[in-house]
């Protein structure tokens, strides 16, 4: 049967992942990409963009995570006030520059790994304890390539 079941698809897919049922994942994916055929990338909230991408690439679909990704931050306008104002919302900004500069990184994508890493580094520069290692491994990311 199909891995989503209302609101709750995003923990659905996970738990399948969790359970190796990689099919499932890769059903629930499509019917999602099926459901929002036409809809712009700021109709979905950025942290569910997030998760998906993050699904995406626990399957192996790299170029599908990053094209998500790219879609999203390109159009980080047509997300609305939400984006900021709400914590979940502005804390995935951060997060999905952060895994679209690591994705650039490790394929080779120096230009667009800077351009990712850079608003991360500024918006993390104060980070708390837990962050500072992230922030530290994506620096070194972004001078080793």
């Amino acid at each position: 049967g199909s891995a989503l079941r209302g609101a709750d698809y995003l923990l659905d897919l996970e738990l399948a992942l969790k359970a190796a049922d990689t099919a499932a994942v890769r059903e629930g994916l499509r019917g999602i990409a099926t459901l929002r055929s036409g809809a712009r990338p700021g109709d979905v909230a950025l942290d569910v963009t997030l998760q998906e991408a993050i699904l995406q690439l626990a399957l192996g679909d790299s170029l599908g995570a990053t094209q998500k990704l790219d879609a999203a931050l390109q159009s980080l306008p047509t997300f609305g006030s939400d984006l900021v104002s709400r914590p979940d919302q502005a804390g995935a900004i951060v997060r999905t520059m952060k895994l679209r500069a690591e994705l650039a990184s490790r394929q080779g994508q120096r230009e667009t790994a800077v351009r990712w890493t850079a608003p991360v580094l500024t918006l993390w520069a104060s980070a708390e304890p837990s962050l500072r290692q992230q922030v530290d491994e994506l620096r070194r990311l972004t001078q080793s390539n």
